[in-house]
């Protein structure tokens, strides 16, 4: 690793600290409220259903902070297991629920795939997967990081249900982040997307399904109720650079905001206004005509709970 890259990397280090600090003394004191553990059921209170054809198992070799863990083959996102609690758990208090309060699920696949670039049109799909980089590439600041493996499911749902006979489902992206320890995943659903505020009069949580977008097995090693205010973090591009026609450059984009999933938007032209042009932590472009162009990369979060951040960079394209 050079000594610039590493100079970033203690200055984003140090920053991102600092707007945790700030953010969670924004909002007050940060809770956390254990659902699973990863004990064993019966200490737990927790018992499992199947959903429609899932398959469910206690996993008493899998853990994730603990001992045990629970495996669910899921064939779609309408059928895996439900965990029923022997003593519902108020999530919801009126009195204690903020916006940036979400019910996360640490999960780990057994299908994974290595990361690449996304395909055209749009983020990978459980049917459409990672396209490989180019292979001959001039710039970028990619820097031949070792690519890390990302479960083939990319999406994860969750329906919850009330003592009160309510149910509420949300449907939230499977995002490696800087966070997650290896292997494991966590899913952040926040409470807000389900339309849990302060003023939907509490819910305590008696029951909930899990499934996910991709037929595979995957271990549940914890579910808590977390507060997370952390704002979203992007590590600049780097400088400009000098390319010929027709090179390939390829960008990695380094952001966080503590346990939330990100959406990465890449803009290669700025000239003819900020759109889409590629999405996901890695992109590619080459340009055929000389000039200067923009790139600018736009990360937010799926749910729309934190602002986004923007960042930019210039490459200049010389010769015919």
């Amino acid at each position: 690793m050079s000594k610039t890259i590493k100079r970033i990397a203690v200055l984003r280090t140090a920053l991102v600290a600092s707007l945790l600090t700030l953010g969670f003394s924004a909002c007050g004191t940060a809770r956390e409220l254990s659902i699973y553990s990863g004990q064993s059921l019966a200490t737990e209170g927790i018992s499992l259903h199947s959903w429609g054809s899932g398959v469910f198992e206690e996993d008493d070799k899998t853990g994730f902070d603990s001992t045990h863990s629970i495996q669910i083959t899921s064939p779609s996102l309408f059928a895996g297991a439900f965990l029923t609690l022997r003593e519902p758990v108020q999530i919801a208090d009126p009195a204690t629920i903020t916006q940036f309060d979400y019910i996360e699920v640490t999960v780990k696949f057994k299908t994974t795939t290595q990361i690449g670039l996304s395909p055209s049109g749009g983020a990978p799909t459980a049917t459409v997967t990672y396209q490989p980089f180019p292979l001959d590439i001039v710039g970028g600041n990619y820097d031949y990081d070792e690519l890390p493996q990302v479960p083939r499911a990319r999406n994860l749902k969750m329906i919850m249900y009330s003592e009160d006979g309510r149910a509420l489902e949300h449907t939230e992206p499977i995002v490696l982040k800087p966070n997650d320890e290896e292997g494991w995943i966590g899913v952040a659903f926040p409470l807000a997307a389900f339309g849990l505020t302060a003023d939907s009069g509490g819910f305590k949580l008696s029951k909930l399904a899990l499934s996910c977008d991709y037929p595979d097995t995957f271990w549940v090693g914890q579910i808590h109720i977390i507060t997370d205010s952390s704002p979203i973090f992007v590590e600049s591009l780097g400088g400009s650079e000098s390319v010929a026609p027709y090179d390939a450059l390829v960008f990695k984009a380094n952001a966080e905001a503590g346990h939330t999933a990100l959406l990465y938007s890449w803009d290669f032209n700025a000239k003819d206004g900020i759109q889409e042009d590629a999405t996901g932590p890695y992109a590619s472009v080459s340009y055929s005509t000389p000039g200067e162009y923009t790139i600018t990369l736009t990360v937010s979060d799926p749910d729309g709970l934190k602002k986004p951040a923007s960042v930019k960079t210039t490459v200049e394209v010389t010769g015919s």
